[in-house]
Order: C-alpha cells, then structure tokens, then sequence
C-alpha cells in the first residue's frame, strides 16, 4: 500500500481567495441545491409523500416554480416508493392534475437494503446519467431492522455512503424520513427520528408540519447553500398539491376537505341555497351540513341570507332577496 502524502491535502486562504469557484447550483432555488445529500422529515400523515411526488414531477416536467420558488435545473428523476404501490402514486398524479404521460419520471417499488442498496443506486446512476435527483422514501425501507441502539457512528456511515454517491454522480439525493412523537421546545431539527448524524453529514434539511384538520404548514430549512428560515405554506385539498401563501387562494388554516367540499357543492348550485340542498350534492345528513355549515360561518367561509331564513350564501354573493317557489309555498302551507 502506498504511503499517502498529507501534504496532498493542505491549502492555504491566500489560495482560496484567488481561485474563482463556480456559483451554487439549485434544482429548486434556495430549496433544493443540485448537488449533496438532502433531509425531508415530517411526522406521519402531514402530506410528505404528496410533497415529494408533487416535487419529482415538477422537476421532470417543465414546471416554472415548485412552492413559488424558481426551478434552476430539469431533468430526469428517480423515487424509490418504497412504501407505495404502483396503483397508489398513479390515483395521487391523477388527483394531482400534473402531467402523468413523463418518462423523465422513472420509480421503483422496492429495492435491496443498508450498503448494497447504495451500491446498486450507484450501479444504476452510473448507467443512467441524465438521472439529476433521487428521493428515498423512507430511510426506515432502506435499511434492516436495527433495534433500538442504533450508533451515531453507525448512521453518520450509512448516510456517509448516501452523500458519497450523491456528490461522485454530482446529483441531490433526498431521503424521507419521520420525526418523534413528542416534540422539542428548543430545536424542531432535534424531532429527526434517529441520531443526531442524520443532520450531521446532510447538506440541506427540511422540515414539514401540518397541524390535523388544518391545510396550512410550516415548512423549516436549513443548509450548507442558503440561510435558515420557515415558510408559511398551504395544502389544497382540491388538487393535492401544497402551494405557497401567493399561489394559494384556500391560504387559511382552518379549510379542511369537508368545508371545500360544502364551498364547492354551494358554487354547482349556483345560488343561495339551504343545507339539504348542499346535502343532497354531497349524499349527507342534512343536520351534519348545518353543523358544519355554522362552523364555517366563524371563519366567514359561509354567511347566512339577511333575506330568507335558512338559506346560505358565499361571502363573495350579493344577498338578494330570494323568491318562494311555488313547490316551496306548499310546503309551508
């Protein structure tokens, strides 16, 4: 074996100083840089998964933005859905409304675990070499079972591979993975599942919340690239995609999918309207429409008619006085 020269290794700041370095290069600008190993955590069910496709399709189409900021770089991408089916992520792209017909939007359902899962992603890559951003979702697939004690050294070696592969390919690798249950009152970056190396050998990490019942998120990041920050976004239930406070017109925290489903079944109809009207356009109770229907005039999502008892309007709707239908006179007569 030969004897590695240290000096090999040795800079100086008057070299650095004077040596011109390329600019940093995104995929999505101040979000996602182009090269390195990247974070995104959440806990379950707070939409991480509709995130990452919603970001995947983005990148291999010709979207413009992804949550309002600019996407620098397209190209063709990898999502290895290790917790999903074929048959789900395709009702999700359709729910989605993003162009499907993509064959820059290559996946992969199930894949080998812990070191030789990393050397078969970069078997793949090497053969591949349009591929520009691979999402692992999650770290938990990817490895074997390791119990409970699971060594900083350990993990900081695991994800050391990950980032290797990543930076020889010069591509962002992203994994998916979970936060505690109990939150932290100091640091939200302390909730990553796992070791504190999970943080310590990523370039970029981000943090998703999204409070039950509430369509409004906050998403934390930080990096190498960029400065520390969070941004207010906002989950539309209509198409599943998460937007930014401009680009959502839902933009309130207390929208859920029953009361856009009542807005949307008011706008059908056209015109002020009773709760077993908007019950019948929904196939529900008429009492469990009134509820909610009251629930949403606190936040002003509905208002009632000045004009008519029981009848409901949207706030945008000029309150006109409505005229009894003859079918309505027998009723009360």
């Amino acid at each position: 074996m030969s004897k590695v020269d240290i000096k090999n290794f040795i800079t100086d700041a008057k070299i650095i100083m004077n040596t011109d370095y390329p600019p940093t290069r995104f995929i999505v600008k101040d979000i996602l840089p182009s090269t390195g190993l990247a974070i995104i955590a959440g806990p379950s069910k707070a939409g991480k998964s509709l995130f990452t496709t919603q970001l995947l399709n983005s990148v291999a189409g010709n979207c413009d933005c992804f949550l309002g900021h600019e996407i620098e770089t397209h190209g063709e991408v990898l999502y290895l859905a290790l917790e999903d089916s074929a048959s789900r992520i395709k009702e999700r792209l359709l729910k989605q409304k993003l162009p499907v017909e993509n064959s820059n939007f290559k996946m992969a359902f199930d894949w080998s675990k812990d070191e030789k899962a990393i050397s078969d992603l970069d078997s793949y890559l090497t053969e591949n070499p349009k591929i520009i951003l691979v999402v692992i979702d999650t770290k938990g697939k990817l490895c074997k079972e390791q119990g409970t004690q699971v060594s900083y050294q350990g993990e900081y070696n695991f994800m050391g591979l990950i980032k290797d592969c990543a930076d020889k390919h010069g591509i962002c690798i992203t994994v998916i993975t979970h936060l505690r249950k109990r939150p932290s009152q100091e640091d939200v970056y302390n909730e990553i599942n796992g070791t504190s190396a999970i943080m310590g050998s990523a370039d970029t990490i981000l943090i998703l919340k999204r409070p039950r019942n509430q369509n409004r998120g906050i998403l934390s990041l930080t990096g190498r690239d960029f400065p520390e920050r969070e941004e207010e976004i906002f989950f539309d239930y209509e198409t599943l995609t998460w937007k930014s406070l401009g680009e959502n017109q839902n933009a309130n925290p207390n929208m859920t999918p029953e009361r856009l489903a009542i807005i949307n079944a008011m706008k059908s109809l056209g015109k002020p309207c009773k709760p077993s009207e908007i019950a019948e356009v929904l196939g529900k109770d008429n009492k469990v429409v009134g509820n909610l229907l009251a629930k949403m005039q606190e936040y002003y999502f509905v208002k009632k008619s000045s004009q008519k008892h029981g009848y409901w309007l949207l706030p945008e709707w000029e309150d006109e006085e409505i005229k009894t239908s003859e079918t309505e006179l027998e009723d009360i007569f």
